[in-house]
């Protein structure tokens, strides 16, 4: 009790028992005053606070918990250690909540959601903690700037299937050099050489060419003559240069030390020095007591020098297709070198040579006479149908006239087809090999549209097509096969 005097009156006050209100977060669980104390071992003990947090990660894996801390947190590398008792418990709040389906950003929460699952730490195998994590980069990507390539080193380390990492956008300058690189890869291969082109495109940062500006009724052959052109570059330059243009552009290959799972904390399995891990033909990961990856990377120059191709290519290709003679801007290759002009400048030329012999050759059928062919045909047949002990009389010879044979020569059926488009049809019946085409300096796929247009009125139908391999329909094989005569 005590007294007190206010204005002029004396009162007096009496103290009684109070409930005092529980601190935010306490009672801190016994599950995590268990690994504090642990932690506070392994230092004694000296052992590192990756392996303490491993160890810690273990214990609490299956541990869940209803609190929700209120508050960010950011932490540098974070793990256990990192936070304040109640800032622990916070986390293995929200860990329990993100496994439940609540999406609320993580921090260094996530992170340290992340370190455990590199560990293997809550996961049945490793297959599992990559869907895992792919599930978390999902989820809290925006938190987790450096989840990519803690996911690509997971598989590295667990040996995953190369196929799950090798899409990444961390190895897209690495599919654009194998693109480059693929020289002679054949121009009969439409996806190829869109590929390689858009390839040459995003290096040279010229993208407007993708979408066909100002020519898109010329893209394909654009696309083509590109390739064409940076094989026949590349290959002047490696017998006549010391250093090939694509050397300039896409550098050599390099070893280099590796930072593996690096910025985490992990206490991962050392690979031995035999280890090795190809993600693609210009990245391969090596172990070791120190990890290291032999690469390939795009030069400082590779965007002006590959720019200055693109340009000379596509001026010198809109200048002889368009016959408008000083097209080209000079002041746009200063670039370009003198030789590699020659060359692009020769290739486009025989290659629009090509094209308009290509289109040359093409036979063009006269579809209002078909009808007349028909029954000329078909009479011809009926004359020559006889029994099996029969012959054809000299008079059923005679009366099948010069012109009537000349006019089913005209069905486009087998006849109309070109020495070369017979040699394909023979070649695809006996399952040999069609490379003849190119050395004739054709394009498979031109000519084999050419077969199935001339065929397509008496089949009805394309009896050629490619799945792989080129084939003959099953349907057709037989018929196929006795108007070719084998």
């Amino acid at each position: 009790m005590r007294f007190l005097y206010q204005r002029g009156k004396v009162y007096n006050e009496v103290y009684h028992d109070q409930p005092i209100k529980p601190r935010y977060g306490y009672p801190i669980p016994e599950q995590i005053k268990a690994i504090r104390n642990l932690q506070r071992q392994d230092i004694r003990l000296g052992i590192t606070r990756n392996q303490s947090f491993v160890k810690a990660a273990r214990l609490m894996a299956d541990y869940e918990d209803d609190f929700r801390y209120d508050r960010r947190v950011s932490r540098h590398k974070p793990a256990y250690d990192s936070f304040s008792d109640i800032e622990l418990r916070g986390y293995f709040g929200w860990r329990t909540g993100y496994k439940n389906g609540e999406d609320v950003p993580g921090g260094s929460y996530a992170e340290v959601y992340m370190n455990e699952l590199l560990c293997g730490i809550g996961v049945v195998n490793a297959m599992d903690g990559y869907e895992k994590l792919r599930e978390l980069q999902r989820r809290q990507g925006s938190e987790l700037p450096t989840i990519e390539k803690m996911i690509i080193d997971y598989a590295v380390c667990y040996e995953l299937p190369k196929e799950l990492i090798s899409g990444s956008e961390m190895f897209h300058d690495d599919r654009n050099i194998i693109l480059l690189q693929d020289c002679g890869c054949g121009y009969d291969d439409c996806d190829k050489l869109t590929a390689r082109f858009k390839a040459m495109l995003e290096v040279s940062k010229v993208q407007e060419l993708a979408e066909g500006a100002p020519y898109p009724e010329h893209i394909d052959k654009l696309a083509e003559l590109m390739c064409r052109c940076l094989d026949k570059v590349q290959a002047y330059s490696l017998e006549k240069r010391k250093k090939s243009f694509l050397e300039e552009v896409c550098g050599k290959p390099s070893v280099w030390p590796y930072a593996m799972l690096g910025g985490a904390v992990v206490d991962a399995e050392q690979k031995g020095h035999g280890y090795i891990y190809e993600v693609n033909p210009v990245r391969t990961f090596y172990g070791g007591e120190n990890w290291s990856v032999r690469r390939m990377s795009l030069t400082e120059k590779a965007g002006e020098l590959m720019k200055g191709f693109v340009q000379a290519v596509y001026l010198s290709f809109m200048n002889v297709a368009e016959d408008a003679a000083g097209y080209i801007d000079e002041k746009n290759n200063k670039t370009v070198s003198s030789w590699m002009k020659k060359v692009i400048e020769e290739t486009c030329r025989n290659y629009i040579q090509e094209i308009k012999l290509r289109e040359e050759r093409r036979v063009k059928i006269d579809f209002s006479r078909l009808d007349t062919i028909r029954e000329k045909s078909a009479a011809i047949r009926d004359r020559l149908i006889v029994d099996e002990d029969e012959h054809i009389s000299s008079e059923a010879v005679e009366s099948v006239s010069c012109d009537d044979v000349v006019d089913n020569n005209d069905l486009g059926i087998i006849s109309t087809l070109t020495e070369l488009e017979r040699r394909v049809v023979k070649a695809v019946l006996e399952g040999e090999d069609t490379g003849f085409v190119r050395e004739e300096g054709q394009m498979l796929s031109i000519v084999v549209d050419s077969i199935n247009e001339k065929l397509y009125d008496y089949f009805g139908d394309s009896i050629l097509f490619d799945d792989g391999t080129l084939q003959i329909y099953e349907d057709y094989i037989e018929e196929v096969r006795t108007m070719i005569g084998i």
